[in-house]
């Protein structure tokens, strides 16, 4: 079967005016109401609540939007509220898009918003034949209102406004491009994304097949601005990271503080800068705000503009609706801080052109340096240790930020794999992660989400073995993703070359620990939570060891 463009294909839904019909409401509720969940849901409530809402005379396109909006709202009464309104949301896309995977390719081949690579092409159309047979469509029905809304929203191809995916043709997308004309892996990955196993990250979501075939997110990049090509050189790669999508983590601890001295010219400080990375994500990031890439500032407790990037924080959170927000502030603390604030001494607050090597350093090494530092003067401001940590404390309860990671404990606890590279001077978009970069290497990971949830069983156990087991597909794909992705710059492709570091997360481990009937705070459930994690390590461990004798050792790797 020939993949081409077919313009005998289309696909459309009619809107037209109808009369509102109560029974016909009713009757559309209860065909999505599941036999477990009949005795929790009122749809006479729910046609009561519509009937509040709208007008009599409503758009046919447009019902099905506003009774799943109006039963999501019910879901504090009950959960299974928020699953059939997931399901009318989801009857909503499939009216709307075409009935097989097949047909949705060549629909989005006659668009000129949507291109696929010649890779991705090849590979549907020499496995075209077998993918529409393994689409399993009830299992979009599965998911709560909130995840429908996204997927319709950002992750879903459109052409012009026109839905052209359902969620199982985008795992199959994802599936495809990842695995090519290899059946058995594209099925594998398929199943495990359709059962809700875990979860890509947004840009391999929106990017998987395309043209623009920026698949991994996670950057991380340092931004000392200690030359003025420096600072142009970062921001151009900044700007080409986000408008693949990327987010970039900045480290920005080295960099001049207002009035500090640079080629010449009086640096504008961090809160300049910050105002430059604000319109990075909102006016060079593509597509829609939720699909945006973002960008979070690394700055360590000492820095003489501490307060001002407080402000910051502040600032970015009440100047934008939260959806639409792309900068964020994050503090990279040393130990010594924290040690100070619990003594009640005071803290001292340098230029970072005073104190070389105070970013690069950490433990004793840190405290030796910053000791010195101070004993010779160099502080710009000193200021009590409690009454900064107070204020981080009050953003965080307002803001919601800064995040803060521990410097010390990362570098020093072994909780990374690359401690042995260098220092990590700063931690992850979203303080999940802490990649070595420089200025000849931009930090890079390919990340993903088990779904723990997932994993329990139907009489109540937790399902280790199906765990491993889709660990290692995932560590498999993971390591694929990297090979495929199109990097945004040389700094990056070195951090790849280097490296090639992967990040897999977990997410739902609350929800597990009710599904498994387990108190958060008990002893049972502190030890499934360890093994859990020892589970996902071993088998990520494993699968890397076996996939060296399809890539090698990565070059920083160290017996």
């Amino acid at each position: 079967m020939i993949l081409e463009a077919d313009p005998s294909v289309a696909f459309h839904v009619e809107r037209f005016i109808q009369i509102f019909d109560v029974e016909k409401l009713q009757k559309r509720i209860r065909s999505v109401v599941r036999e477990g969940e009949k005795e929790f849901v009122d749809v006479s409530r729910i046609v009561n609540s519509v009937m509040n809402s709208a007008s009599p005379v409503v758009v046919a396109g447009e019902l099905d939007h506003l009774l799943a909006g109006v039963t999501a709202r019910l879901s504090h009464i009950h959960p299974a509220y928020d699953k059939v309104a997931g399901r009318i949301a989801m009857g909503s896309i499939y009216k709307e898009t075409p009935p097989l995977f097949s047909t949705s390719i060549r629909l989005m081949l006659q668009t000129q918003s949507i291109q696929f690579t010649s890779i991705y092409k090849e590979s549907v159309n020499a496995l075209l034949p077998y993918l529409d047979c393994e689409i399993v469509e009830k299992n979009d029905f599965d998911f709560a209102y909130d995840s429908v809304v996204l997927f319709r929203d950002v992750y879903l191809m459109r052409d012009a406004g026109r839905l052209l995916e359902r969620p199982q043709y985008l795992f199959m997308r994802i599936a495809v491009s990842v695995n090519g004309t290899n059946l058995a892996a594209v099925r594998r990955t398929y199943v495990d994304l359709a059962k809700g196993l875990y979860i890509h990250e947004a840009s391999t979501m929106i990017n998987a097949g395309t043209m623009l075939a920026q698949v991994v997110a996670r950057h991380s990049l340092p931004f000392s601005g200690q030359s003025t090509m420096d600072k142009f050189i970062k921001l151009t790669e900044c700007s080409m990271i986000c408008y693949g999508g990327g987010s970039v983590a900045i480290g920005a601890s080295e960099f001049p503080a207002e009035g500090e001295v640079v080629d010449g010219r009086s640096s504008n400080g961090l809160r300049a800068i910050s105002r430059v990375f604000d319109n990075i994500v909102h006016r060079v990031g593509k597509g829609p705000a939720f699909s945006r890439g973002k960008i979070t500032i690394y700055v360590e407790p000492w820095h003489s503009e501490m307060y001002r990037f407080l402000e910051g924080n502040a600032k970015a959170f009440f100047e934008h609706q939260p959806h639409a927000r792309g900068l964020y502030f994050a503090l990279w603390i040393p130990d010594l801080f924290m040690d100070r604030v619990r003594s009640g001494e005071n803290w001292s607050l340098f230029r970072p052109g005073d104190v070389p090597g105070l970013a690069s350093s950490w433990g004793e090494d840190f405290n030796m340096k910053y000791r010195n530092y101070e004993s010779r003067g160099l502080a710009a401001h000193t200021v009590s240790a409690k009454a900064l940590w107070d204020t981080i404390v009050d953003g965080i309860l307002r803001t919601g930020g800064p995040s803060i990671m521990f410097k010390d404990s990362v570098n020093g606890e072994s909780k990374s794999n690359l401690v042995h590279v260098g220092t990590l001077t700063f931690g992850g978009i979203a303080a999940d992660t802490a990649l070595t970069a420089s200025s000849n290497e931009t930090g890079i990971c390919a990340t993903a989400s088990l779904v723990l949830p997932a994993f329990v069983s139907t009489d109540g156990t937790f399902d280790y073995q199906l765990l491993h087991r889709t660990v290692t597909s995932i560590t498999q794909d993971l390591n694929r993703i990297l090979l495929i992705n199109s990097y945004p710059s040389m700094p990056a492709t070195a951090s790849y070359l280097a490296s090639r570091c992967i990040g897999i997360g977990i997410v739902g481990l609350a929800d597990a620990f009710i599904d498994l009937r387990l108190p958060y705070d008990s002893d049972k459930a502190v030890q499934t939570g360890r093994n859990i994690m020892e589970t996902v390590y071993h088998a990520a461990l494993q699968t890397s060891c076996d996939l060296v004798e399809v890539y090698g050792a990565y070059p920083t790797f160290q017996d």
